[in-house]
């Protein structure tokens, strides 16, 4: 009687797999000789190793569970080796997680400038005024002609330029541009001249007057 309460109550604590099954197996055999008209079949021992078991092998008694028809004792132990294993494995990614986590937060807490000039990702930078969360579209400062220039090399409009250096009469199209730039006003098909006082600010942070507005039909070669 006291060989099948032990057989019944004793759990893995510390044990390894292999220990905590031989010892059931152990008592199960003792049980066996002594008690030679009541054996412990497979199935009670099957049960009695699974009741044994702690918390972290919830998962894999789910899964047995569900299988038909009943293992064995000795697919139970086999298993039982491979899910030990697993959940050793998974302890020690566990451990080298938390550990490369502390050493990171230690490193941006003995250095807190360091990731100062880190820009965050996926946020726009204006064109005009340079700060973050917003595009030139929406910048407050778009139509504000005494807000001083910056010196950014992002493109704020296309140009299109004819000179005696530069014949070529083929149009550079930019397909994010929503207006276009021409010294000459004879690239533009229809002209009117352009009364109000704003200016076209370029790279180099001068501001040109704008002398015309117009169209073009643009029907000889085209640069994309």
């Amino acid at each position: 009687m006291t060989l099948r309460l032990q057989l019944q109550t004793m759990t893995k604590s510390s044990l390894s797999i292999m220990e905590y099954v031989q010892r059931k197996r152990t008592i199960a055999n003792k049980l066996a000789i002594y008690m030679a008209l009541q054996p412990v079949t497979n199935y009670e021992l099957v049960t009695y190793i699974f009741y044994g078991l702690d918390l972290s092998y919830g998962p894999f008694l789910t899964a047995i569970n569900l299988r038909t028809p009943p293992v064995t004792c000795e697919e139970i132990f086999c298993l039982l080796l491979q899910e030990e294993q697993k959940l050793a494995n998974d302890s020690a990614h566990s451990r080298r997680s938390y550990n490369s986590s502390l050493i990171t937060n230690q490193s941006q807490q003995r250095n807190p400038k360091r990731n100062d000039n880190r820009r965050p990702l996926n946020r726009p930078i204006c064109q005009i005024c340079e700060k973050l969360s917003h595009v030139a579209k929406n910048c407050y400062n778009r139509y504000n002609d005494q807000y001083p220039p910056t010196n950014t090399s992002h493109p704020q409009a296309n140009s299109v330029t004819s000179s005696t250096t530069f014949l070529d009469p083929s149009w550079c199209l930019d397909l994010s541009a929503t207006n276009y730039v021409t010294a000459d006003v004879g690239n533009l098909f229809v002209t009117s001249d352009y009364s109000k006082n704003d200016s076209l600010a370029i790279g180099n942070g001068s501001k040109l007057p704008i002398t015309h507005i117009g169209s073009s039909d643009l029907q000889g070669k085209v640069l994309l």
